[in-house]
């Protein structure tokens, strides 16, 4: 508690059968330990300082390599507010999907895939940052350790 945080940028490498798209078993992590003085908000903050930092720099010092990997995969520079981070609640997720043509059954179930894309299209579009913080997720779909929220402890 007397340390102000500690950072580590490292390999990890996993061994789980994760043959997905969406699962690598070698990357680079970044993990964050810091205090919360009041709310987890902070955390959310120095995330959201850190990733918009790391997006500016690659896009000021890399442009020609980012030329180069843009003609290969087609995409463009990440779009983001600059100071306060993009914060959707869960209800307000569900309520973007089900306006844009994807009904739920069970709107306390995990996303899927295509809900995770599509609610990634909507942010951009509405709110014109493809980096956002998905906050009061359900407890249910959540690991056992993820503390539950004080008001509504369906959600963490």
């Amino acid at each position: 508690a007397d340390m102000p945080g500690a950072f580590e940028v490292g390999p990890v490498f996993r061994a789980e059968n994760s043959n997905t798209a969406r699962h690598l078993c070698e990357f680079t992590g970044l993990d964050l330990e810091m205090p919360i003085r009041w709310h987890y908000d902070e955390v959310i903050q120095v995330i959201h300082e850190t990733l918009s930092s790391i997006f500016l720099r690659l896009e000021e010092e890399h442009q020609e390599e980012l030329t180069i990997i843009r003609k290969m995969y087609p995409s463009e520079a990440p779009k983001f507010p600059p100071s306060e981070p993009c914060v959707l609640h869960w209800d307000e997720a569900m309520e973007l999907l089900r306006s844009n043509g994807e009904p739920r059954e069970d709107i306390m179930a995990d996303l899927s895939t295509n809900e995770e894309k599509l609610l990634g299209n909507l942010v951009r579009e509405k709110y014109g940052s493809d980096l956002f913080f998905l906050d009061q997720y359900p407890s249910a779909v959540r690991p056992f350790y993820t503390m539950p929220s004080k008001e509504k402890p369906e959600f963490s």
